[in-house]
């Protein structure tokens, strides 16, 4: 006859307590893992959010400079009129073009400095949202810093079994998700007004 050896198991209580210690450090890891996927992703499009008002502000800083060069044009023709008509020998009909082009001139003078007006108000305010954006990717920075560390101080704690690196790795977790919600607050902030 064939005798079957058995190896005898003892429970000696640890393999349970390591089975629950292996199964909270899995979803710690799971949990804190999803929270910087999610993070990451508000981080990108913050990211992208700032560089679309850098561009859009440079857009309208290069368009305020050739508004200013033309208002800059406009008063040099009109100046050149002025001195035109100042002159005692002008005919009439010189006087008569002289005195279109410093009205024509007066009247685009005053919407180039009014659209110059409008251009660099708008450029202001994408520079202000700008950093108040890069405010909040900074926090988003900050929680996905947290949650590197923490899944690296949980991933060691698996190793050796370290509870209280465990509470550590999980501690930086909430520090990473405080990080994470005033970057949510602030950009909702940003949205809502």
């Amino acid at each position: 006859m064939h005798q079957h050896h058995h190896p005898v198991h003892k429970d000696n209580g640890h393999e349970g307590a390591l089975d629950r210690f292996q199964m909270v450090i899995a979803i710690a890891v799971t949990i804190i893992a999803t929270l910087s996927a999610l993070v990451g992703l508000k981080n990108k499009s913050t990211s992208l959010a700032i560089s679309l008002c850098q561009v859009r502000g440079n857009d309208l800083w290069s368009w305020y400079q050739a508004k200013s060069v033309k208002h800059s044009l406009a008063e040099d023709r009109a100046d050149i009129g002025r001195t035109e008509l100042e002159d005692p020998q002008v005919d009439d009909a010189k006087k008569k073009y002289w005195e279109k082009v410093i009205a024509d001139r007066s009247q685009r003078m005053d919407r180039y400095k009014k659209e110059m007006e409008e251009t660099r108000t708008k450029a202001e305010h994408l520079e202000s949202l700008a950093a108040k954006l890069t405010a909040v990717h900074e926090q988003y920075e900050l929680a996905e810093m947290c949650f590197y560390i923490a899944i690296s101080t949980i991933g060691i704690a698996a190793l050796i079994r370290g509870k209280k690196l465990l509470g550590l790795g999980i501690c930086l977790s909430v520090v990473g998700i405080a990080f994470a919600v005033f970057g949510l607050i602030s950009g909702l902030h940003l949205v809502l007004h």
